[in-house]
């Protein structure tokens, strides 16, 4: 029999742990860290101290090139920071950029249609350290968690940029890791014009800060350090000018990259169809109790029998599994034999259950007499037990 490698297997950890990655949030509520500066000895007045970065982009700049950083020193000061020139000059392949040139793209756009500058325009991105703690699809669900949460980075826009700021105060730092308060994005809808997000603090964590562990501290600290370094990210992202130039002479046009990414194909659905906990739904309603109905929507969708099993409820469009005949009184029935075709009637109840649509009898269009048993021959003991108390006094006096 083999043997586990510990030592690899660590290694192998503590790598998917390293983080880096875009982070995008999912529709429902996503509970996030917040990273401190990622640069302790920055000194630079623009960013001293600042948990996050500001980096002017253009979107949409070519066949290759979806997004790119702005060349334009003077309207994008952060490419010219001292310590992303640090991280540009320790790239392996450093892109042969002339400041001094300016920017292709802002020198172009005089040039272009009136929505080709819409696409490609200027525009501020803000960039934050975050590692998500835990996510949920509404706030009657419970929090799911990866076991070792991964850092990732945000960009994005003005919305929820502002509200990380305002969850900051005079008298609390929410990224210290020794009093960690988290925040609260949630996404409703999809797409860019039908998407609203919200940030607000953590309820749990305000009235009770965290206190990291040593092994989640070391993967947030290593990946501030490496891939969630965002000096170091913005160096890596930035391209030549000639690349740039190359890039705006091209015919097609590169998918914007702040549209959503293309769905997953939905997984096969049908009566053996099992949702894995923590892989996303296969649909948005799936598995919300408020949403599953009987109607024709719900009764032609390929993963209701999932959906009904999740949410307790009856199968939309099948018919209900009929309760148990009940069991037949025999003649000459004995008290004990009464008591055990009690205790078999209340077996089979519990294993038929009540009706998990919450329908009774009649709404269900099942005969009255079905399922009385139990009832029956409760009230049958009742009164042999009225009978026996009486016979019992009789006989004493």
């Amino acid at each position: 029999m083999g043997k586990v490698n510990i030592s690899k297997l660590k290694q192998r950890q503590a790598e998917e742990a390293k983080g880096g990655e875009f982070i995008k949030f999912d529709e429902g509520i996503s509970r996030l860290y917040l990273h401190p500066p990622c640069e302790p000895n920055d000194d630079h007045d623009d960013t001293e101290g600042l948990p996050w970065l500001n980096v002017g982009v253009h979107y949409k700049v070519g066949p290759n090139v979806g997004m790119a950083i702005c060349l334009d020193k003077g309207r994008n000061p952060i490419i010219t920071h001292p310590i992303v020139e640090k991280f540009l000059g320790d790239r392996k392949t450093t892109p042969n950029i002339d400041l001094d040139a300016g920017c292709p793209v802002c020198q172009a756009l005089p040039d272009m249609t009136d929505d080709e500058k819409s696409d490609r325009a200027f525009q501020v991105r803000h960039l934050w350290g975050v590692t998500l703690m835990g996510y949920r699809r509404d706030a009657a669900d419970d929090w799911r968690a990866e076991r070792t949460p991964k850092p990732r980075v945000w960009m994005g826009g003005a919305s929820i940029h502002g509200g990380f700021q305002g969850e900051f105060s005079d008298d609390d730092d929410i990224t210290d890791m020794d009093r960690a308060m988290l925040v609260q994005v949630t996404r409703e809808g999809t797409g860019p014009r039908n998407t609203k997000y919200g940030v607000e603090s953590d309820k749990p964590t305000i009235k009770k800060p965290m206190n990291f562990p040593k092994a989640l501290r070391r993967v947030i600290l290593d990946a501030m350090e490496d891939d969630c370094n965002l000096f170091q990210l913005i160096a890596n992202m930035l391209k030549g000018t000639e690349e740039l130039r190359a890039a705006l002479s091209g015919v097609a046009i590169a998918e914007d990259d702040r549209t959503e990414d293309e769905p997953d194909a939905p997984p096969e659905g049908g009566p053996d169809y099992e949702w894995q906990k923590g892989t996303p739904l296969p649909k948005p309603c799936f598995a919300n109790a408020e949403d599953i109905t009987d109607d024709q929507e719900c009764g032609e969708c390929a993963y209701k029998w999932a959906c009904a099993d999740l949410c307790g409820v009856a199968v939309p469009g099948e018919e209900p599994e009929p309760e148990p005949e009940p069991e037949p009184a025999p003649e000459n029935e004995t008290k004990a034999d009464r008591r055990a075709r009690l205790n078999r009637a209340k077996a089979a109840k519990e294993k038929a259950g009540d009706h998990p649509s919450g329908l009774t009898k009649e709404e269900l269009g099942t005969d009255d007499a079905q399922g009385d048993d139990l009832d029956e021959v409760e009230r049958e003991l009742e009164e042999a037990s009225k009978k026996t108390t009486k016979t019992a006094a009789r006989s004493g006096k």
